[in-house]
């Protein structure tokens, strides 16, 4: 549950998540219960083949990230799970090059996020919203030190042709 993705070359993506899997499950040890690191690809030219795994996420297993498919390479963002830092701030890029899957390094959001909104105009790649996580509850008021107000609704524009200038906040008028 809660994985993100996208398109590349014809193939669909899915990377991370949680398996609420249980130890009494019709397949005991198959689904374990856990965040995930894993990713899979399924070649829409040819469903019949089933999914392929991926190269793990270079991060941390989590869930609930910023995920998006822009000229053929999937971004993910953030995200949570259940243990230290619980809300994520590093991205990582898939891309599929000479038949090969391969991870790189984005620049990390300014602070911690998960759940939010993504899309893209443009160069340009635009996350909305999201929440920070602690372990005890998910906030969006404010950051889980009370340091951010209106953490939530936060905008954030990132220029896939000029990675190096990292994410930028937005203003929005109300």
């Amino acid at each position: 549950q809660d994985n993100d993705g996208g398109i590349i070359d014809r193939f669909l993506v899915m990377v991370g998540g949680f398996c609420h899997g249980l130890d009494d499950d019709w397949k005991p040890g198959v689904y374990p219960r856990g965040f995930l690191r894993k990713g899979w690809a399924l070649n829409l030219d040819d469903e019949s083949a089933g999914w392929s795994e991926l190269p793990l996420l270079p991060g941390a297993a989590r869930q609930e990230m910023y995920g998006l498919s822009v000229n053929n390479e999937v971004y993910l963002w953030g995200g949570f799970s259940y243990t230290k830092p619980y809300c994520y701030r590093d991205g990582y890029k898939l891309s599929r090059r000479n038949g090969q899957w391969i991870w790189s390094e984005l620049p990390p959001l300014l602070r911690p996020g998960s759940a939010g909104s993504i899309t893209a105009i443009g160069e340009h790649i635009y996350l909305l919203g999201g929440m920070d996580y602690d372990a005890t509850r998910y906030y969006v008021s404010q950051d889980r030190n009370g340091e951010t107000d209106r953490y939530g609704p936060r905008f954030y524009r990132f220029n896939g042709k000029s990675p190096a200038d990292g994410l930028q906040e937005m203003t929005a008028s109300r």
